[in-house]
């Protein structure tokens, strides 16, 4: 579930060609924490929200919550790096723009 909502997610805020095989730039997955609150059941019906919790300098973090009926079930924080040709590449302006409109908040 996380996986696949967050590669739509990157998607929206990268362009619809980030996992063309010609585009030299990758988004590489480098931790990802998970907790459940509740038993799911593949394929139930569910949906997850994401949003961005900390953006760096090539890396950031995606928090995703998982919703049953609108009552949370589980919670996903990955961290995530902008690579081209095997190197952290910075964040454009363009992208921490795009990625600013989604942060996600504790308050």
């Amino acid at each position: 579930y996380y996986e696949s909502a967050r590669a739509r997610f990157q998607q929206e805020i990268f362009g619809s060609d980030l996992y063309h095989t010609n585009n030299p730039l990758k988004i590489v997955l480098v931790d990802s924490r998970t907790s459940y609150m509740a038993e799911i059941h593949f394929p139930e019906s569910l949906v997850v929200k994401s949003g961005f919790g900390v953006l760096g300098n090539s890396s950031f973090t995606t928090c995703q919550a998982l919703f049953r009926d609108n009552i949370c079930v589980g919670y996903c924080e990955a961290t995530l790096v902008s690579m081209v040709n095997g190197k952290s590449t910075p964040l454009t302006t363009d992208i921490r723009e795009k990625m600013q409109s989604h942060m996600v908040s504790n308050q």
